[in-house]
């Protein structure tokens, strides 16, 4: 059986989304073919990158 090669990045979770977020993750989904897993690992990696860049910024003004 050959491994996957993905297997040690990635890591599987569910949460529950609000009824119009999902809506609308779907309706991206029909009309650009980018699969909800995907919209959601983009959508994370951005704010995770906001987040990151928010925190240095505070650090470097002495807010944290």
């Amino acid at each position: 059986m050959k491994k996957d090669p993905y297997a040690r990045r990635t890591h599987v979770t569910g949460f529950r989304l609000d009824k119009d977020v999902a809506a609308a993750l779907r309706e991206i989904k029909d009309r650009e073919g980018i699969p909800i897993s995907e919209q959601v690992r983009r959508a994370l990696r951005a704010w995770i990158k906001f987040m990151t860049a928010r925190s240095a910024a505070y650090s470097e003004k002495g807010l944290f």
